[in-house]
């Protein structure tokens, strides 16, 4: 298999599925929540423990800086509110959580840019170069991840780049960290888990349909459709505008496909160590 003919090819499938789902059928107002909705929401308040700010000290523990939003500086600014009747506190919360943005270090060595998309993008310092792990959902984030991190840290090459499964928030952003004149001279190794491809066949169209059917519609009003569920903040929001399935998606098949991860074996399988 050579080439990106065969990802361009899922794509294109699941773009056509998106393109269906997000008609202006599916756009609908704003509406207040029921009243047996504000009333277990209200009940969750007196059910957490909400003064416990621990959570918030570890979001920003490690916090070395970051790039506001150009195009929506404000984006998420509304959940600094409190959480309204429509919303579960402890999901709204959450939200606050993940509204921590920026370049973060885990450990000498070791960097995390968070926010910048739906997953994080981690960066391990070897000692002839950078090991990414995780690229985010489109090349424009990744790239302005990676230039967050050169501008606190020393600008040395991406010599080897890892999904750690076959989510397209993990290695569609591939082309904003490496080149394909690098992975083709070597320079830049590019390591999946084995059956790699086979997950991103089998999974592209049935996510990209879930994504569509579950995510609320693009246009609605940003305090009704950009609160998170669970994981981080929306797909890729930065840069221009909010992004679900952009031309700017792309990616770069394995070189190596060295590793097993628990995503995609049912048995544990200790995976092969790397060095840079």
């Amino acid at each position: 298999m050579k080439g990106l003919q065969p990802l361009h090819m899922l794509h294109a499938v699941a773009l056509s599925i998106l393109t269906a789902s997000f008609s202006p059928a599916y756009a609908q107002q704003p509406m207040p929540a029921e009243p047996l909705v504000a009333a277990a929401n209200r009940a969750v308040l007196s059910q957490l423990p909400f003064s416990d700010r621990q959570d918030f000290e570890a979001a920003n523990r490690g916090f070395v800086g970051t790039t506001p939003n150009a195009a929506n500086p404000d984006l998420y600014k509304f959940v600094q509110q409190d959480a309204p009747p429509t919303v579960n506190p402890s999901l709204w919360r959450q939200a606050q959580l993940n509204a921590v943005h920026g370049l973060f270090k885990i450990a000498d060595g070791v960097y995390q840019v968070r926010g910048f998309s739906l997953a994080n993008i981690t960066i391990v310092e070897g000692a002839t170069g950078l090991i990414v792990i995780d690229t985010l959902y489109t090349v424009d984030s990744a790239r302005e991840a990676l230039e967050l991190y050169y501008a606190h840290r020393p600008r040395k090459p991406v010599v080897a780049v890892v999904y750690t499964h076959s989510h397209r928030d993990h290695f569609g952003g591939v082309r904003g960290v490496t080149s394909e004149a690098d992975v083709q001279s070597g320079k830049t190794t590019i390591i999946a888990p084995a059956g790699f491809m086979r997950a991103v066949v089998s999974e592209t169209v049935i996510v990209a349909r879930m994504s569509a059917t579950s995510l609320p519609h693009p246009t609605a009003p940003a305090t009704h459709s950009l609160i998170p569920r669970g994981l981080s903040r929306a797909a890729a929001i930065r840069n221009k505008k909010y992004v679900r399935l952009p031309g700017r998606w792309n990616s770069r098949l394995p070189t190596s496909r060295i590793l097993r991860t628990s995503a995609l074996c049912r048995r544990a399988v200790t995976p092969t160590s790397w060095s840079a």
